[in-house]
């Protein structure tokens, strides 16, 4: 076979073939290697094992980094991490690793930014010495993607504070530590009173607003190592974590009910808020977490019952008072629903002429094991649980039917009084429902007059434009309980009312012979002055009668001159639109 000499070595053509094809992979496989190690699009680079020089780096790291070839080349590995990562560096270095291994880091830029990088690294030997060839992944989106992701799965949307569910955790860690002596926690649950009325009068973005400063004025009430969430719509709790004392609780309590007590400016309007705070004591490792979470919810529910702005500290009586409250909105909720409620209606009389010209429909609740409910129980009840408007609606269209059946009976048409709550107003369609339901019985809108509070006609922000739409459908308008509330002259004049009702604790001040009652004088004179008509509530003596009469009041209301009736036994008044004869009974 042919054979080549090459310096003395004799060689086959097979060998110099075989030793062509070697040197021909060889200059492949670095191509290769140059090309997936050059025009790689990840950054890319080699680094001595043991010096931690860099040795070789790709254009995509320079172009990522900020470095030029020279400064990189000029610098060690652990130049581009953080100082605070130099030390796992070393330490994950120094350990016996496998050939292939791959990790998340974090990496500093030339112009200072930190970055997330994934590494996959490969031992080898380059020029001679043991080196690491690493492939860094950007993937600070991702990263901030999750945490972002993992913020919103345990954080509310709005505010920022943490929500049901990391609240829950919070409180899960509280009641699992243990062996920590006397120490407690306490966990506040807080329901902003009212807050319904903001969104439906003036819109979700006011709301939000005001959602929004509440968080940050509960951040500012409380420790860095507390937890405030919002668990939905207007609540919100708190974690105490490690008491020493139950004052500490109660201040924080005091803390954020005055936080809450200055205005918020939300969309151009001036809101006032307020809170009712329910406060639960939790021993580490002797509650459950729903036990201590309920136990705050209950103290909520009573704090709110003393009215706004309250704060009340769990007690195991709690329970049942609020099973037993639950238990009647339910019964309450049917009762509505199944029509078992009733009316009665008291004459309106006017006190010039002695004559019956309208009456006030009157709710009533016999309840069918409790037996009689007084209105001062069940219409409160109604409001906290959001069954006002249904309630309201009830008696209107019940009244409204009743009216028109006394007209088709051949009663001349008389006008009948139905009570409107603060919180209807809320409705954005109270108008549109009012109207469609006195439609719908045949009556003219001038056949029903509407009574608001004086404090719902002044506070509710949306009732001075829901009245004066009323009123210009032909509706009549009468502030109820007249006197009690915060009104001003100046103001008064400016709502769509017709009537002012004096409360009935002016007119008890009314004796024989005795001018005591300045007040109802006074209330008289100005309506007059303001062309509104005064009907005074509660008349019960002859003597509060006389008094009225001589100080031209126009219309009375009371048990002197007919308590309230069903309506087949006030139908016979009603034909004869006489008074009802005096009546020896209180009320």
């Amino acid at each position: 076979p042919e054979a080549a000499s090459l310096g003395g070595v004799v060689l086959t053509a097979r060998d110099v073939t075989q030793r062509r094809e070697a040197d021909e992979a060889l200059r492949q496989s670095e191509a290769n290697f140059r090309a997936l190690f050059t025009d790689n699009p990840q950054p890319m680079w080699v680094f001595d094992a043991n010096t931690l020089q860099f040795l070789e780096v790709n254009e995509a790291a320079l172009e990522k980094y900020g470095y030029s070839r020279e400064e990189f080349l000029a610098m060690r590995v652990d130049e581009i991490r953080p100082s605070s990562e130099v030390g796992r560096l070393k330490e994950t270095l120094d350990m016996e690793e496998p050939r292939h291994f791959s990790r998340e880091w974090r990496h500093r830029l030339k112009d200072g930014r930190i970055i997330f990088v994934d590494i996959t690294s490969h031992r080898l030997t380059f020029a001679g010495h043991p080196a690491v060839l690493v492939l860094a992944q950007d993937i600070t989106e991702r990263r901030e993607l999750d945490d972002r992701l993992r913020h919103q799965a345990f954080h509310d949307t709005l505010t920022g504070l943490a929500n049901r569910a990391l609240f829950r955790d919070r409180v899960e860690q509280a009641v699992a530590r243990g062996g920590r002596g006397d120490t407690s926690f306490a966990v506040l649950f807080i329901d902003l009173d009212n807050f319904k009325a903001i969104n439906d009068s003036v819109g979700h973005t006011a709301g939000d607003v005001v959602l929004c400063e509440v968080a940050r004025r509960l951040r500012a009430a409380l420790r860095p190592s507390d937890t405030a969430a919002r668990f939905g719509g207007d609540e919100f709790a708190v974690l105490i974590d490690v008491l020493t004392d139950d004052g500490t609780a109660i201040h924080v309590a005091r803390r954020i009910a005055d936080s809450l007590n200055h205005p918020v400016e939300a969309e151009g309007d001036t809101w006032f808020v307020s809170g009712s705070i329910g406060i639960a004591y939790g021993s580490h490792g002797a509650e459950s977490v729903d036990a201590v979470l309920r136990n705050a919810d209950v103290a909520m529910y009573d704090a709110k019952r003393r009215g706004r702005g309250q704060f009340a500290i769990f007690e195991p009586a709690m329970h049942e008072s609020v099973l037993e409250r639950m238990a009647m909105e339910t019964e309450l909720r049917q009762a509505i629903a199944r029509d078992e409620l009733s009316l009665v209606y008291q004459p309106q009389v006017d006190l010039r002429r002695a004559r019956i010209t309208g009456v006030e429909a009157l709710v009533r609740w016999r309840h069918p094991r409790r037996g009689p409910i007084l209105p001062g129980d069940f219409v409160p009840m109604a409001e906290e649980a959001g069954l006002i408007a249904d309630l309201d609606a009830w008696v209107l269209r019940h009244a409204t039917a009743q009216v028109r059946a006394w007209s088709e009976a051949g009663i001349r048409p008389i006008s009948v009084a139905v009570n409107v709550s603060s919180k209807d107003f809320s409705d954005a369609r109270l108008v549109e429902r009012i109207a469609a339901t006195v439609a719908a019985a045949g009556l003219q809108p001038a056949q029903v007059e509407l009574e608001v509070t004086e404090t719902a006609a002044f506070e509710t922000g949306s009732a001075g434009l829901a009245l004066t739409r009323l009123r210009e459908l032909g509706f009549r308008v009468a502030i109820d309980d007249f006197g009690i509330g915060f009104s001003m002259l100046a103001r008064l004049q400016d709502l769509p009312v017709d009537r002012l009702k004096i409360d009935r604790t002016f007119v008890e001040k009314i004796t024989f012979g005795e001018d005591e009652a300045p007040i109802v004088s006074g209330i008289i004179a100005m309506a007059h002055s303001l062309r509104m008509e005064v009907v005074a509530e509660g008349v019960e003596t002859s003597e509060q009668l006389a008094f009225l009469r001589r100080g031209g009041c126009d219309y009375g209301q009371g048990y002197r001159l007919g308590r309230p009736m069903p309506a087949e036994a006030i139908e016979p008044l009603l034909r004869d639109r006489a008074a009802a004869p005096p009546s020896t009974e209180g009320g």
